[in-house]
């Protein structure tokens, strides 16, 4: 059994509005060769077919040894850039297909779902509305319109994640703000694991998971720069003055209680890194399919079918409530 619990979609729902032209700053425009191109604000996204239709998706999982998915929004519809109202409209939106995804076909698809994380007190409504749906895990961005998720405002979220049992994906999103990431896909290669491991660091600095240690958090992309860079972390928290740090234990030692990876690395020397810093029981099988940075060699790499067995589907199936 092989569970993927990184991958994406694109909801039928958004496709209908950006043709209506009723999501500022997403273009869908026709192609000289056929079909369309997708953008968001100028910047382009892949758009090929299997992000929405399920027969291709489904065909592609198969192709792969794939049995069953967690499906989440592509991150660019996180919504944060637009009125909070509108977001938490087009959340649910994109929640509600999610699920209807999941109930269509529940032995093949998982649902992660997304928040109005602008709106902590509508974010908390929705967490709780899928909680009613048995949703066990949501996916959130490494930062809300510029900030950062250690900000006190968020923590009714936090709390409500916590006390539901709902783990939270953080996915970073891509821009080219920074002028050194605007060429060679750097904006995905550094932009990506520097955005997870601010964000994660964030959490494990403001002490937040001391007060809430059954927090749960899924570090895509092998957790980004996080698992090579942490015990940098442990040295600053030694030698800086303590009131920068407002957690109580050396921040590495987060990684092994409230933080999963999955093993989307690309090879066996991040692997075995990964593994060292966090250990077997917290590595799972993520693909971030269908993008071209997705990785399907994960299970190859294993140097144990007991290690195969945990990436393939025993870690995730405890991070997802199987």
């Amino acid at each position: 059994m092989v569970l993927d619990i990184h991958a994406h979609i694109l909801p039928h729902a958004f496709l209908d509005l950006a043709h209506k032209g009723e999501l500022p700053g997403v273009t869908l425009t026709p192609r000289l060769q056929g079909g369309e191109a997708l953008a968001f604000h100028g910047l382009p996204h892949p758009f090929t077919p299997v992000f929405f239709d399920m027969d291709m998706q489904l065909a592609e999982m198969d192709a792969h040894g794939i049995d069953i998915q967690a499906i989440s929004v592509a991150p660019r519809l996180f919504c944060y850039d637009v009125p909070a109202d509108r977001a938490t409209q087009l959340c649910r939106c994109w929640n509600d297909e999610i699920l209807q995804r999941c109930k269509a076909y529940p032995s093949r698809f998982l649902p992660v779902c997304g928040l109005p994380m602008q709106d902590p007190a509508a974010a908390v409504e929705e967490l709780l509305r899928l909680h009613r749906e048995n949703v066990k895990m949501l996916q959130i961005g490494t930062t809300v319109n510029g900030l950062c998720l250690d900000e006190e405002r968020f923590y009714p979220v936090y709390e409500a994640a916590s006390a539901c049992g709902m783990a939270l994906l953080l996915h970073p999103l891509i821009g080219n703000a920074d002028p050194q990431t605007k060429r060679y896909h750097l904006s995905n290669v550094a932009g990506n694991p520097y955005q997870t491991m601010a964000a994660a660091g964030n959490l494990i600095g403001c002490g937040i998971l001391d007060r809430l240690p059954s927090l749960q958090f899924l570090l895509v992309h092998g957790g980004g720069a996080l698992p090579y860079q942490i015990y940098r972390m442990d040295h600053a928290y030694a030698v800086r003055p303590r009131h920068t740090f407002r957690c109580q234990r050396q921040p590495s030692s987060y990684l092994r209680t409230n933080f999963w990876f999955d093993a989307l690395v690309f090879d066996r020397a991040p692997l075995s890194l990964l593994r060292s810093v966090v250990g077997d029981d917290r590595i799972c099988f993520g693909t971030d399919a269908p993008y071209d940075m997705t990785d399907y060699g994960q299970l190859e790499r294993c140097e144990s079918e007991a290690l195969r067995r945990k990436i393939a589907y025993e870690n995730g199936s405890i991070l997802m409530g199987l």
